[in-house]
């Protein structure tokens, strides 16, 4: 039992500004309860640096996302007058169940970017277990660190230009699948693997699976790195074999960095991106909801009277966070349930 002299009962009438004599129900009155009940003056004083610590970013929240977004936020809910509406939402839901002026359908954009999205996270097996063959300095473990350098040297638009030649008329794939006897439609004799509506948006996925495999190798290699040496020799002391050495002793030990890219992987769920405006302008049926976005800010910088403007992709971007947010929390609540978090 804690030692209810040790209680400052003062403590609360103190942060509200004097006692409220009478107050015993009502909101006040439970919160006070609530806090005489689990806080004390040792309490306060033990943990009183980590308060701080939790302090500073819920300041850093308030001053540079919430007072700097509530603008935006707000903009959703404004006419072009600066009036209360919620057209702007109106417009999105309509948007979702049909298509908008510019004849985009968010349903389907949605559809693709969870598609893209998916894809991209299954890139993650292989890129995982190709990082632990570097780490370890298997057998052939150059081949994968060739791999790994080539769309780290090249530049976005190199790398564009390389794809599109790669899958366009003329281009490599199409001459081999000519040379293999494989009948291909005259449209994508004439446009290229991403001119046509059957194949772009595959084709799409398929350029952007490498990429994916770079980006989740640069960043799991330096977790691999901190892991001390002398585990690794223990184990095979002990005669852990690769397998067991991977899962047993490395998967638990980077744990924390998987689960901080796994939450952010969920952050982006509804808003991955394919590349589709640098490949087809989002023609041929390869539009996402990162696209879309991007042509919202284009609208909006393209036009004379771009204040009225600001309203719709507020009301967008206010729902999907909406969303989002649950999802990227309870991922993080259950992915930290999975491994005890191993200080080394």
């Amino acid at each position: 039992m804690k030692n209810t002299n040790l209680y400052k009962q003062e403590s609360l009438d103190e942060i509200c500004g004097g006692k409220r004599e009478g107050v015993t129900k009502g909101p006040l009155a439970t919160f006070r309860r609530w806090f005489r009940a689990n806080f004390n003056v040792e309490d306060r004083k033990a943990h009183l640096f980590c308060y701080g610590m939790i302090f500073l970013p819920f300041v850093s929240f308030l001053v540079f996302w919430l007072y700097t977004n509530i603008d935006s936020i707000l903009l959703g809910f404004q006419d072009a007058k600066g009036g209360f509406t919620l057209e702007h939402f109106q417009a999105f839901f309509k948007a979702f169940k049909g298509q908008d002026h510019r004849g985009y359908s968010i349903a389907e954009m949605l559809g693709r970017s969870l598609t893209v999205w998916f894809l991209a996270r299954l890139m993650f097996i292989p890129s995982i277990l190709s990082t632990y063959i570097l780490f370890k300095k298997l057998p052939g473990h150059f081949i994968f660190r060739t791999i790994f350098m080539v769309p780290g040297v090249l530049s976005g638009i190199v790398w564009t230009l390389v794809m599109k030649n790669l899958v366009g008329v003329g281009g490599p794939v199409l001459v081999v699948a000519d040379k293999l006897g494989v009948e291909i439609p005259l449209e994508i004799q004439m446009k290229g693997l991403l001119g046509s509506t059957e194949t772009a948006f595959v084709t799409l996925n398929i350029i952007n699976c490498l990429p994916a495999f770079f980006a989740f190798n640069f960043v799991i290699s330096g977790a691999f790195a901190r892991i001390p040496e002398d585990l690794f020799e223990v184990g095979k002391l002990e005669g852990v074999g690769f397998v067991k050495e991977f899962f047993i002793i490395s998967i638990p030990l980077i744990w924390g960095t998987l689960v901080i890219s796994i939450t952010g992987w969920f952050a982006t769920i509804f808003t991955a991106d394919n590349g589709a405006f640098l490949y087809t302008k989002g023609e041929y049926n390869t539009a996402t909801m990162g696209y879309y976005f991007f042509i919202l800010k284009k609208e909006i910088s393209d036009s004379a009277g771009a204040e009225t403007l600001y309203g719709y992709p507020s009301a967008v971007g206010l729902l999907i966070t909406i969303v989002t947010v649950p999802i990227v929390l309870i991922t993080r609540h259950f992915l930290e349930k999975l491994y005890v978090d191993v200080a080394y």
